[in-house]
């Protein structure tokens, strides 16, 4: 295993969340490499088949946290609250628009706070992944700020 993992590196690699077609992302912590797996490939066999043998080296590949364990509507909310009261009731009431998170991007984009979202954004991400890295016994690089969540 590497000496210790970037944090910042690792909320890069989960990111890809973004991803709909993913199944899950499976950290390789001797090359440092993350593996994807798609929607598509239900059983073990079509996973060593198409992508790793994870079951041949079970402290190397480590299954980072799933995409539900970022509330995206957490996030929001947490962000806002920090926010003066007229940016913070603006986007409050996104939240419970239509299209609560295109009408939430397009006011912080109107307020021109996309930069601050996306650091908070991260520093959450951070504090997620810190924890899971923790649980894991994963060493990790704490070379961004985490939140208390």
């Amino acid at each position: 295993m590497a000496d210790r993992i970037s944090l910042k590196w690792l909320v890069e690699e989960w990111n890809m969340w973004d991803d709909p077609y993913i199944k899950n992302i499976w950290l390789d912590t001797e090359s440092l490499d993350t593996v994807r797996i798609m929607q598509d490939l239900d059983s073990s066999s079509d996973i060593e088949e198409n992508y790793i043998d994870i079951e041949s080296d079970i402290e190397r590949f480590h299954c980072m946290p799933s995409r539900d364990s970022l509330d995206k509507y957490l996030v929001m909310e947490r962000f806002a609250r920090k926010l003066p009261a007229e940016q913070r009731d603006d986007l409050m009431e996104t939240l419970s628009s239509f299209r609560p998170e295109e009408s939430y991007r397009m006011k912080i984009f109107d307020f021109g706070l996309e930069d601050q979202f996306n650091e908070f954004k991260d520093k959450y991400q951070a504090s997620i992944l810190y924890e899971w890295a923790k649980n894991e016994k994963i060493k990790v690089q704490k070379d961004i700020d985490t939140l208390y969540l």
